[in-house]
């Protein structure tokens, strides 16, 4: 088990916290432990068409035969992510997701910011969302990121620090007061997910930095099918 450094920021009841390095589960294996029975085992993803989705934590489960893992007060770093951690620029060579209850398009999308991650995170995020919408569909998009020729502080930057999500549950966005204004800057914001695809990189970018948006699949909401992707209708 290892550790990466970097610029870690974590809010607590105090304000914002840094710290310089944070531990890196096993390959495979996400970024919350099991706690059952003194149990510390690394969780891994139940096969979807084996979870049960009463809620998205279903599709955690510890190794060892416990029930679902409980999440940290602070998520560890998936090692597949890593690299996002000490190469920033990486996030321009990914594909990220987004789910959303209802259908989007570019031009739809207000000016400001919007939060992106792996697929397995915008599933999840479906999956914790489905209990309170009313909606029987929900829609993954995948986007990609403008790569700006400028790094600058101005114009296209990464903040050089990685946020770490907290079990708080106050949106990044509102703990940083980013708004439609601040958006100008087109500053991306990196942070270690822990409610989807926990210990995954998630990020929060300005709505000009996304270059292609498209809708790739539709999820049902209804108990006996909501396990089943099929293609977006055209």
């Amino acid at each position: 088990m290892s550790d990466v450094r970097g610029s870690f920021m974590a809010h607590g009841s105090s304000g914002w916290n840094e710290f310089e390095q944070i531990e890196v589960a096993p390959q495979g294996r996400l970024g919350i432990t099991c706690n059952d029975e003194g149990c510390s085992d690394w969780a891994i993803r139940q096969p979807r068409e084996f979870a049960e989705f009463r809620y998205h934590r279903d599709c955690f489960f510890c190794p060892q035969g416990h029930v679902a893992p409980s999440r940290l007060e602070r998520a560890k770093l998936q090692a597949k992510d890593k690299l996002l951690v000490e190469e920033p620029d990486g996030i321009f060579d990914r594909e990220w997701w987004h789910s959303s209850p209802n259908r989007l398009c570019m031009s739809s999308i207000r000016v400001g910011y919007l939060h992106i991650g792996t697929k397995a995170a915008a599933i999840d995020n479906e999956l914790r969302t489905s209990a309170s919408s009313e909606s029987r569909e929900s829609y993954l998009y995948r986007a990609r990121l403008r790569e700006s020729s400028s790094v600058s502080s101005t114009c296209g930057a990464i903040d050089p620090n990685t946020y770490v999500e907290t079990d708080g549950g106050e949106d990044l966005i509102k703990r940083l007061g980013l708004s439609a204004t601040t958006a100008e800057s087109r500053m991306l914001y990196r942070y270690i997910n822990i409610r989807e695809d926990p210990g995954s990189i998630s990020l929060v970018v300005p709505t000009s930095m996304i270059v292609e948006f498209i809708e790739a699949e539709c999820v049902s909401r209804s108990f006996a099918d909501r396990n089943q992707l099929r293609p977006p209708a055209r």
